[in-house]
């Protein structure tokens, strides 16, 4: 009989166990059965009075997350997603949790991307305003579901570029490069706001140096640095670059100019003419490698003739030189300079072009050659 009595109350106190901790409250129980009814408003009540009662229900959290999940309110599903974990980090729901999550921010994020892209196709000022505006509103819920996700920085900040919201899309792409400093996309389109948009390359120097020093500087991030720094009058900063660019990508025609526009500066002129060369070589009508290659065979023949020719106001002992007024040596330059330009400038009829080949012809004494240049000059664009 006393075993009876001791077995019966070992069975007793494993019941009351039992219901201590795996029982549900009143309150879930009935936020379920509303639930199963569709019944949100109530379910959401029910599980409200058990949170104020038992802040650290993780069941209750992540049952109001799933309520709101299912009414499509995602940030008041999350805010309660986040809380069921902080209750219990090891929840049973963890899983399911952050797989609705995921699902959650995608929603957000595709929505997001899709009003971005409708705006883009609008015609009308007003509305493609407003769905930037919609837009910028589905990409911050889309932060607030998952704000370690850079993609919903760079789709916001792309949304306030378009609106012109320059000092806030520089902030929200700090943010995305805060989440993932390994992009050079990101660093690529701030630099461009400060240089396109906001005139001021200097302040993107140092974005792009970042991701240079990072070692994730592809041809696009040397490329605009280069730029950046040309733009910023520090013309000796953006010649290390040039070889930078030109190893990685040794046909970019833009680069091999900017390195040919370089050399001839500093009086550089062969270098300068095998820069510009290999830049025609990859885009024969890239017409301003062949207006620079022609302005420096002229650089070349001016100094050719400041070199050879005599200077006339010295006294000169016999005739073994002539005159700088009739030296000639310089010529053959200058013609090159013609016949690098002429092919172009048929073909651009601009007025710079014919322009520089009047003078050219000029300074070999061809006056006629010259006259028909400054003539097509006039009805050049």
């Amino acid at each position: 009989m006393k075993r009876l009595a001791i077995l019966t109350a070992i069975l007793i106190g494993a019941w009351f166990m039992t219901a201590a901790d795996g029982c549900e409250s009143s309150e879930i129980a009935s936020a379920k059965l509303y639930i199963q009814q569709k019944n949100f408003p109530d379910a959401i009540a029910a599980l409200e009075r058990e949170v104020k009662t038992n802040p650290k229900s993780d069941e209750a959290y992540y049952l109001l997350g799933k309520v709101y999940y299912e009414q499509r309110d995602y940030t008041k599903s999350k805010e309660n997603f986040t809380k069921a974990l902080e209750a219990n980090p090891e929840s049973a729901s963890k899983e399911e949790i952050n797989n609705i999550v995921r699902s959650m921010w995608g929603i957000e994020y595709s929505a997001g991307a899709q009003l971005y892209n409708d705006a883009l196709k609008e015609t009308d000022a007003t509305s493609k305003n407003n769905k930037f505006d919609s837009a910028a509103v589905r990409f911050n819920n889309a932060i607030g579901i998952a704000p370690d996700s850079s993609l919903s920085y760079n789709g916001l900040a792309g949304t306030l570029l378009n609106q012109k919201k320059y000092a806030e899309a520089v902030q929200t792409l700090e943010k995305s490069l805060a989440r993932n400093d390994r992009d050079p996309l990101t660093y690529v389109q701030i630099s461009q706001i400060y240089t396109s948009e906001l005139k001021q390359p200097e302040k993107a120097i140092p974005v792009l140096e970042t991701a240079r020093q990072k070692g994730i500087a592809n041809t696009d991030v040397l490329t605009r640095l280069m730029n950046a720094y040309l733009d910023a009058k520090r013309p000796k900063d953006a010649e290390p670059l040039f070889a930078e660019v030109l190893q990685k990508d040794p046909k970019n025609k833009v680069v091999l100019y900017y390195a040919g526009t370089a050399a001839s500066d500093s009086a550089r002129f062969d270098e300068a003419v095998r820069y510009f060369s290999q830049a025609l070589e990859a885009d024969p009508a890239f017409s301003p490698a062949a207006y620079n290659l022609a302005v420096t065979y002229y650089r070349m023949a001016e100094a050719d003739k400041k070199k050879n020719a005599p200077d006339e106001s010295a006294p000169r002992k016999g005739k073994k030189k002539p005159a700088a007024s009739t030296y000639t040596g310089h010529y053959p330059m200058l013609q090159k300079a013609i016949d690098t330009l002429k092919p172009v400038a048929e073909k651009d009829n601009e007025k710079a072009q014919w322009k520089l080949i009047g003078q050219l012809y000029a300074l070999q004494g061809k006056s006629d050659e010259s006259k028909d240049a400054y003539k097509r000059e006039e009805s050049g664009k």
